[in-house]
């Protein structure tokens, strides 16, 4: 579900696909259950096309949630790069919540944060058993030495 008055689904034609003997995609969109645009790609022979536009469509009414629905119609390979939504009031629903920019924006920073605390730790936890390891592989070195050389066992050769 998306609220915007245009809509742009662009993607990836790959040159790959004749290579590996694929149909180049094919997919259809449909806005708000209307009818079916078909989007066939041409085959490319010798480099892929990013972002090229698979779908748009313009004029869609304003402050109304709209639903894309995108049918995959080919056995060959398809790959969007993005989907563009555009009007003065646009606005992309999470999960059916809308979220406003403040929220948004505090997630963009909070979750880096956070992320960064955990790589921390996990970096702390691995330093922290790594010098364990030596520590006890050293005191084990030093207990086999200790008994090995211990008093009395000197061996001497009589001539």
């Amino acid at each position: 579900m998306y609220s915007g008055t245009n809509i742009a689904v662009m993607g990836k034609v790959s040159s790959m696909a004749q290579t590996l003997k694929l149909p180049a995609p094919i997919s259809s969109y449909s806005i708000d259950g209307g009818p079916q645009t078909r989007y066939e790609a041409r085959e490319l022979r010798n480099s892929s096309q990013h972002n090229a536009t698979f779908f748009e469509m313009d004029g869609l009414l304003p402050d109304v949630n709209h639903t894309l629905v995108i049918t995959v119609q080919s056995k060959g390979s398809f790959y969007i790069d993005s989907i563009r939504v555009s009007s003065t009031t646009a606005s992309i629903p999470s999960m059916g919540n809308r979220q406003t920019a403040a929220n948004n924006t505090r997630d963009l920073v909070i979750v880096p944060i956070i992320g960064g605390i955990c790589f921390l730790v996990l970096g702390i936890g691995i330093v922290w058993a790594i010098r364990r390891r030596i520590r006890d592989r050293r005191k084990r070195m030093a207990i086999s030495v200790q008994s090995y050389w211990t008093p009395g066992n000197i061996l001497t050769h009589d001539s």
